[in-house]
């Protein structure tokens, strides 16, 4: 008889409950979560600016005009979207798209934990981040879903995924480095892809940086840190630095103490730690 205290199914009824309290409360559920909503009268805020993007697609070859089109929300990541948008995420699959990204990503964390037995996935699953990208429908959900079965992929299928999640958005790259030592074809393959694809929306990738917005409350990284300690704390540290300490720390923690203790563990799926 299983037990109904094992990680994965308590990670069901935690998801379970939270998706009947967000079906009660709507949009101010995530206020329990000090999740930043952008409106209260609109859901998935993120991804209707993905969805908005099919305005652009008759002027696609134009990149200095869609990418500084304001008339909605600015395009701020590679033309590929622009195609998503108007094929692909239209008004009748909408909210299938989402129900079905919010499934599979539920099923990957499940999967996860029914696995490797650890309380850390749902300390993940209930992480700021994860729950601003739920909130917003936001596009690294199915970033997260394509790299992860890609991990699971092997030869072809994996390369093909790999290069697929690089061309949607450029920092899935350097996952490619879980790929050495043991699938270094596929790091081959995948880095020359990139190069070919970088050197090919080369002149629009001033544009993508540009129109990526970096403020505290709706995006992540040093910057944002570098922006709440100004907001909150009136300390200014530039995100410069914080990022260099952040390195820093990481490998005198690593080498002077992890080092011996991961090298003497037996890894299973060792990209998807990476």
């Amino acid at each position: 008889m299983h037990s109904i205290f094992k990680l994965e199914y308590i990670f069901l009824l935690i998801v379970i409950t939270l998706s009947i309290f967000y079906i009660i409360f709507g949009n101010s559920f995530w206020d329990f979560f000090l999740v930043p909503v952008g409106n209260y009268t609109i859901d998935f805020t993120d991804l209707r600016c993905v969805k908005s993007w099919d305005r652009l697609y008759t002027d696609f070859k134009n990149s200095e005009f869609i990418y500084n089109d304001s008339s909605a929300c600015k395009l701020n990541y590679p033309k590929i979207w622009i195609f998503f948008s108007k094929y692909l995420l239209v008004d009748k699959i909408f909210y299938l798209y989402v129900l079905s990204n919010f499934i599979i990503y539920n099923l990957i964390y499940f999967y996860l934990i029914k696995n490797y037995k650890s309380k850390f996935f749902i300390y993940f699953y209930l992480s700021g981040a994860s729950m601003l990208m739920l909130e917003r429908g936001n596009i690294e959900i199915l970033i997260f879903i394509l790299i992860f079965f890609a991990f699971l992929s092997k030869n072809l299928i994996r390369i093909t995924l790999l290069c697929s999640v690089i061309s949607l958005k450029l920092f899935p790259i350097f996952s490619l480095i879980s790929q050495l030592p043991k699938y270094k074809y596929v790091f081959t393959i995948c880095l020359f892809f990139s190069v070919i694809y970088l050197l090919y929306i080369y002149n629009d990738l001033a544009f993508i940086f540009e129109n990526t917005p970096d403020t505290g409350d709706i995006s992540y990284g040093t910057k944002s840190i570098s922006s709440n300690l100004i907001k909150h704390f009136n300390i200014f540290i530039n995100h410069y630095l914080i990022s260099f300490v952040l390195i820093i720390l990481t490998l005198v923690l690593y080498f002077f103490f992890f080092k011996n203790y991961f090298k003497n563990l037996k890894y299973t799926n060792e990209e998807m730690f990476f």
